[in-house]
């Protein structure tokens, strides 16, 4: 509109100059509620939040009415903190689009941020649903949302939405990560491990995942396997290529080997 698109493509990332041109803009067509909109937008982008919120009610005065600009005020209002206001935006979006999968994980944002774990858990399960490709993001967040309930039911539910995950995505690491997390607080420490043990056969680089499965074995008592997890660890580390070595996170996990098999043999037999 108004050649708006071409303007802010040629300007792609400077602010300021995008900025002045949609200013100038509006001087030529001050009853463009677009114009307003799309300052809005920017604003947005550039974690103005408040000059947003003025802009896109700009905007709406001037009759601009779109659901977009509706998730917008959302969340704009939920980047303030101010999460009534966010919610009711989200949910007047899905009155009007029950299958607004955007509106949904919104939703459940705040839901979220208002410790409201249930409906959080279900506006983000809908958005699941409706969406064309989730990712692993929103099937952990949808399991971090039954996690926090802190309940049997909700582990319950939060490993079935990872293993979903799973099923549909492939062998996440993040997603099978956050199972055995889940695992080992439903009190199921050997399916933990062994679900450890297939990441380490399937991972080309085993020194942390080999690091990882001695702190499992610790944490359940098992001195000896947690000794022999370290002695992995550090023979799997030693075989990297020094450039890898001398990395900072490398030398950071190095260290604490090191520092984990001398206090294990502190320990009493």
């Amino acid at each position: 509109m108004f050649l708006l698109n071409l303007h802010l493509a040629r300007a792609h990332g400077d602010f300021h100059f995008q900025m002045e041109r949609l200013s100038e803009m509006i001087i030529e067509h001050p009853d463009s509620a677009y114009l307003h909109f799309k300052k809005g937008k920017l604003f947005f982008h550039h974690e103005d939040y408040k000059a947003c919120l003025k802009s896109l009610k700009k905007s709406q005065q001037k009759g601009y009415h779109d659901a977009l600009q509706t998730l917008f005020l959302s969340k704009a209002y939920f980047e303030l903190g101010q999460l009534k206001k966010a919610g009711k935006y989200a949910q007047s979006v899905i009155e009007q689009t029950p299958e607004h999968v955007t509106a949904h994980r919104i939703l459940g944002r705040i839901r979220y941020a208002q410790k409201r774990y249930a409906e959080a858990g279900d506006a983000f399960e809908i958005a699941n649903q409706h969406a064309i490709r989730p990712i692993p993001e929103n099937y952990l967040e949808t399991a971090k949302a039954w996690e926090a309930l802190q309940t049997p039911e909700g582990i319950q539910r939060a490993i079935l939405m990872v293993e979903k995950g799973i099923n549909e995505l492939g062998k996440i690491i993040s997603l099978q990560n956050f199972l055995k997390t889940l695992l080992i607080k439903k009190g199921e420490s050997d399916q933990a491990i062994s679900l450890q043990k297939r990441i380490i056969d399937r991972s080309t680089r085993k020194e942390k995942p080999w690091y990882e499965l001695s702190k499992m074995y610790l944490q359940i008592g098992d001195i000896d396997k947690s000794e022999y997890a370290l002695n992995h660890a550090k023979n799997a580390f030693d075989m990297l290529p020094q450039r890898i070595q001398h990395t900072p996170a490398m030398i950071d996990l190095n260290q604490l080997i090191i520092n984990d098999l001398k206090n294990i043999k502190q320990l009493p037999e």
